[in-house]
């Protein structure tokens, strides 16, 4: 999937953790690898059980997941809502960091979640890369293309790339690749 031109990476995770022994759950932490390394995360809710049973499935996942992830966003997604008889956001508001109500089925509310998401994601790092032309640096050049945006593009006895990616992606890129 593409949000501002990003590529973003959607995965998913073992779902509702309750009335696990604590012993349990630590050993489900381990199998959450993928969101450690997440710059946003989404709380997918189904919008239309009970009130109650959302606000215990909500208390629940903050008290075994978020208190780790404090420092990333979080998206809370009520999906379902064409399912819903009376959905109601306000008396679970407190319980749901950045609410965005969708149905994945008939796709109303999914533009919001793209934005949603686009705002929540770490901003962009530009950087001009000067390569010498040959066989190596179009490998470089592919690797570039996979991993962020690249904006300009410009081939001469040398290629010029205007790139885009987070600071941290960059990091890990220029490294990489040894470009500068």
């Amino acid at each position: 999937m593409r949000i501002d031109g990003r590529k973003v990476m959607l995965t998913d995770t073992v779902g509702f953790l309750e009335g696990l022994p604590h012993f349990m759950i630590e050993a489900f932490r381990s199998t959450f690898s993928e969101i450690y390394e997440a710059d946003v995360i989404l709380v997918v809710v189904d919008a239309s059980e009970s009130q109650k049973n959302i606000r215990r499935k909500l208390k629940t996942s903050h008290s075994t997941l978020f208190n780790d992830w404090l420092e990333r966003p979080i998206i809370t997604v009520f999906n379902k809502i064409d399912k819903a008889k009376c959905f109601e956001l306000e008396p679970v508001r407190h319980l749901a960091p950045n609410p965005v109500i969708v149905s994945a089925l008939n796709q109303e509310g999914i533009e919001d979640l793209k934005t949603k998401i686009g705002e929540l994601l770490p901003p962009l790092e530009t950087k001009e890369m000067i390569l010498p032309m040959s066989p190596e640096s179009l490998k470089k050049l592919s690797t570039l293309y996979k991993k962020g945006i690249v904006r300009e593009l410009y081939f001469d006895s040398y290629i010029k790339v205007i790139y885009q990616t987070s600071h941290e992606e960059m990091k890990r890129i220029m490294e990489a690749l040894d470009v500068r």
